[in-house]
C-alpha cells in the first residue's frame, strides 16, 4: 500500500549516470507549461538545463556555486565541443548561472542546443577572476534524445 506513494518521492531516485539527463515537465507559477532537461558535470556541481515552455528551447549553464550578484554581469568562458578548438566567449551570468546569448533579446531556439546534441563531449572554463577558474566537463552523448524530447513536448503544446 506504501510502495506507490513511495515510488513517486523525488528523494529516492538513483543518482543519474554518466551522460543520463533528467526530465521534468510541468507548469510554473502562472500555470505556463514548462518542460527542462538537465545534466550534472561529470564528478562536479555543475549543470546543462535546456529548457522551453511554449516556445523554443534556451540554454543555461548552472555553475553550482552559491555566488548570487544583483544583476547579470559579463564573464569570460572558453567552451570546447568534442576535439575542436576552444571558443571563447563573454557570458551573462549572476554567478550561479550562465548564458551564452542574451536572453531579453534572444529570439528562437539557442544555437547551442543543436551544437550540444550532436556532441559526445562539452567543456567549459569559467575565468570568474584572474586567480578564481571553474573548469566543467558534461558527457554529453546522448543529448540528442533530450533535445528530441524537448522539442516534441514544447512543439506539441504551441
Amino acid at each position: 500500500m506504501l510502495l506507490p506513494l513511495l515510488a513517486s518521492c523525488w528523494w529516492l531516485e538513483a543518482e543519474p549516470g554518466p551522460g543520463e539527463w533528467r526530465h521534468e515537465d510541468g507548469t510554473r507559477g502562472d500555470f505556463q507549461e514548462h518542460h527542462a532537461a538537465s545534466l550534472y558535470e561529470q564528478g562536479g556541481y555543475g549543470q546543462l538545463i535546456m529548457e522551453c515552455g511554449q516556445g523554443p528551447i534556451y540554454f543555461t549553464i548552472s555553475s553550482g556555486r552559491e555566488v548570487f550578484l544583483d544583476t547579470p554581469e559579463r564573464q569570460p568562458l572558453r567552451y570546447r565541443l568534442d576535439g575542436n578548438p576552444p571558443v571563447a566567449v563573454l557570458a551573462h551570468s549572476t554567478g550561479a548561472y550562465l548564458w551564452l546569448r542574451d536572453t531579453a533579446t534572444a529570439t528562437g531556439e539557442d544555437p547551442m542546443v543543436a551544437r550540444i546534441a550532436s556532441a559526445r563531449t562539452f567543456t567549459v572554463r569559467i575565468d570568474w577572476t584572474p586567480g578564481d577558474r571553474q573548469l566543467m566537463r558534461f558527457d554529453v552523448s546522448r543529448a540528442a534524445a533530450a533535445v528530441a524530447r524537448l522539442r516534441q513536448s514544447c512543439a506539441a503544446r504551441r
